[in-house]
């Protein structure tokens, strides 16, 4: 399977209110269902679907912050272990040949990525 450790930063570091990524936008339109992990952020086998409005939801609302349930307890250590945010595979489901199935954008750069694949999932 293919990978890719690429990590984007829209605002290169320049943003005065963050250097974190929590404001950047991210949708997931074909992505309603994910892999659970455990606590060494490996996968279980078992497919979740994300409930709207929750951490892992960036199906039902889009263009949704990154940081959107940095609040919310189980934020923590929602990507395995004690880190905070994101380290799990999203399954697209669903996604017509060449159709977008990732928008990351920032609001404060103005900079955005879209993601097209023919791939299973994307792991954020």
């Amino acid at each position: 399977m293919l990978t890719q450790h690429t990590y984007f930063n829209l605002d290169a570091y320049k943003n005065p209110s963050s250097p974190l990524i929590w404001d950047h936008l991210l949708s997931l339109p074909y992505s309603k269902r994910y892999l659970a992990i455990d606590s060494s952020a490996l996968p279980t086998g078992r497919i979740l679907e994300a409930a709207p409005g929750s951490i892992n939801d960036f199906y039902s609302k889009p263009n949704l912050a990154l940081g959107h349930s940095k609040s919310v307890s189980g934020f923590k250590g929602n990507c395995g272990g004690s880190c905070e945010g994101y380290n799990g595979f999203w399954l697209i489901e669903g996604a017509p040949k060449g159709e977008v199935v990732l928008r990351l954008g920032s609001a404060w750069s103005g900079v955005k990525a879209e993601l097209r694949t023919d791939q299973p999932g994307v792991v954020l």
